[in-house]
């Protein structure tokens, strides 16, 4: 037998002459096409097959019967039911939204932090990459997935504010149209109408190409599909120039804009095709200058010469940081909140991103990505969100729904949706509990139980976005009930109630010193931590100077919120109302991630 020192010398010296042949092999064996196995379920492909080629069946269009109202109610209804707050059948990751409003502030306070910010399209700024020595270039790109409605009202928002934006129209969305299961593909030609209102603000309105979606999905030529859907776009005034790509490569194998040819980057790099869970397309098949592309929107990450910062609206008020070519001088230049390095790919709210966003060093781009379901919270399933110019309050199905008036202004001042639950209390009720895999439950404090805040900004909703982030897959997290000043009684039943349904991985108890049985809370709670995962937050400098009566709790498990707010080197305000210690979104935030980083 060969010993392992001569194998090795065995396979470099056979290695030069094994090299072309196993090349010719790959390229002309019955499987010459596939390349590598780069992750599982995937595979690259050096040529096309042209069977497949050939076997797709080609992109027909049909004109649907639905009118510009159905495709509105549509979407009204299916995006509250999707993010709420209609609480049936769903669980509580997907209950993450603001208001028109919170975008409003978002944009007005970032043209108050940074004054040299300027504003305008994708268009604009590519290919010329061109900026003025003091510019910071602000540049908004709204992938329209779903929520054609809230795009509406964030363009009138964007134009009463001086902003110029960008709006890519998803063209396998609901909302654009169809496919049936013969192929054939319905377009609401009526939606044409809402594109060209867009337009109309001064805004772009350019594609979101989801070619790959329509090879693999329904055998159908993607290429064709993105071809002659910009071409009906331009055939009615609507001047598209431009593109970027919808999802990213684990939905595809490879990210949508390989349909161009030389846009080969990342995964499937030099390749001609993919086969990605048995589904096969082939890549690079449009050629942009040809149909008269200016540019698609990941450009101006890869340009490589001026500095762009990235921020992508994810979920409510999470935000995530990138930074694309700084130099490390910059990245680790010290600024108030210590390093943009210690920020780069992480999660930040919509304060700590002003924050970082105030100190940036021109010229740069302002890169943001606000898909804007985020900003379209509902109040029942036939109402669009609410503009900052509509004040009003009512209550819907146990939901308590207000929007609060400026005095000045006759505009809202604050906007929340919150609904009661089993226990009369405004937070998560107990039917999420279903399809839970992780469950959390919450007891006590104002700040839970007030409906100044949809409940979606309370800090136990925070707690599990950050606690399944923290897993890195997918994980619903259910919320418990919460009491403004519960007794003794209340947390029992509470605790009962849940266990009925399913037991609890986490008791997150907050003590303010305020309830009549705190020191009862105290005990019970001290107790019930040798059998249960209990994590205290203590709310108040009452609330700590119970905490020390608490002998056999783990201090580990104990947040102390005053130490927390101490700490925070932002500018945003961590109260609504300071004299109630009413918190803000702020706030919430902070405990959230102190709360999600104990649960970890």
């Amino acid at each position: 037998m060969l010993s392992i020192k001569n194998k090795l010398w065995l396979k470099q010296t056979l290695k030069p002459f094994l090299k072309p042949v196993l090349t010719w092999w790959r390229q002309n064996s019955p499987t010459a096409s596939t390349s590598k196995l780069e992750d599982k379920g995937t595979q690259y492909h050096e040529k096309i097959d042209k069977r497949k080629l050939k076997a797709l069946a080609p992109y027909k269009v049909e004109q649907s019967a639905l009118s510009l109202e159905d495709v509105f109610y549509n979407i009204n209804y299916n995006f509250y039911s999707a993010y709420g707050p209609d609480f049936n059948q769903k669980d509580c990751m997907a209950l993450s939204v603001d208001g028109p409003l919170d975008y409003h502030r978002f944009l007005a306070e970032l043209k108050n932090r940074v004054p040299n910010l300027t504003s305008n399209t994708f268009a604009h700024y590519i290919p010329s990459n061109q900026l003025e020595d003091d510019e910071v270039a602000c540049i908004i790109r709204h992938d329209v997935d779903g929520d054609l409605v809230a795009a509406v009202q964030q363009a009138k928002i964007e134009e009463s504010l001086g902003y110029k934006t960008s709006y890519f129209i998803l063209h396998t969305a609901p909302y654009y149209g169809e496919f049936k299961t013969d192929g054939r593909f319905f377009r609401n030609d009526e939606s044409l109408l809402v594109y060209q209102d867009l337009q109309s603000y001064d805004h772009e309105i350019a594609l979101h190409t989801d070619g790959m979606l329509v090879y693999q999905e329904y055998g159908v030529d993607g290429a064709q599909c993105v071809r002659e859907e910009i071409e009906w776009l331009r055939s009615n005034d609507i001047d598209l120039v431009g593109t970027t790509a919808h999802n990213s490569w684990p939905s595809y194998g490879v990210e949508n804009f390989t349909i161009f040819a030389g846009k080969d980057r990342g995964k499937g790099e030099g390749m001609r095709a993919v086969t990605h869970n048995g589904k096969w397309a082939p890549l690079g098949m449009l050629n942009e200058i040809d149909m008269k592309l200016t540019y698609e929107a990941n450009e101006l990450l890869w340009q490589g010469d001026t500095p762009v910062f990235y921020a992508a609206l994810r979920s409510q008020n999470i935000w995530r940081v990138c930074f694309y070519n700084y130099s490390k001088e910059l990245l680790n230049e010290e600024h108030s909140f210590g390093t943009y390095a210690e920020f780069n790919n992480k999660f930040v709210s919509t304060d700590d991103l002003l924050d970082l966003i105030q100190e940036i060093q021109s010229p740069a781009y302002l890169y943001l990505v606000v898909h804007p379901m985020h900003y379209g919270l509902r109040a029942a399933h036939d109402q669009v969100p609410w503009l900052p110019t509509e004040p009003r309050e009512l209550t819907v199905k146990s939901m308590h729904c207000v929007a609060n008036r400026d005095g000045e202004t006759n505009n809202i001042s604050a906007c929340a949706i919150s609904k009661k639950n089993e226990f009369d209390t405004y937070d998560r009720g107990l039917d999420c509990y279903s399809s839970a895999e992780q469950r959390l439950i919450v007891l006590g404090d104002l700040n839970l139980a007030t409906n100044k805040l949809s409940v979606d900004t309370k800090f136990s909703q925070v707690a599990a976005q950050y606690t399944a982030r923290a897993t890195r897959t997918p994980r619903t997290a259910a919320i418990g009930v919460t009491f403004d000043t519960p007794s003794l009684s209340d947390y029992q039943n509470a605790i009962a109630a849940i266990n009925d349904k399913a037991l609890c991985d986490h008791i997150i108890v907050c003590i303010d010193g305020n309830h009549t049985d705190t020191s009862s809370i105290a005990d019970w709670t001290n107790n019930a931590s040798n059998d249960k995962s209990i994590l205290l937050v203590l709310t108040t400098a009452a609330g700590k100077e119970h905490a020390f009566s608490l002998s056999k709790f783990n201090q580990d498990r104990i947040i102390d919120v005053e130490t927390i707010f101490a700490a925070y080197k932002g500018s945003a305000s961590l109260f609504l109302d300071e004299e109630q210690g009413l918190w803000s979104a702020q706030g919430h935030h902070l405990v959230g991630r102190a709360i999600a980083s104990a649960l970890s």
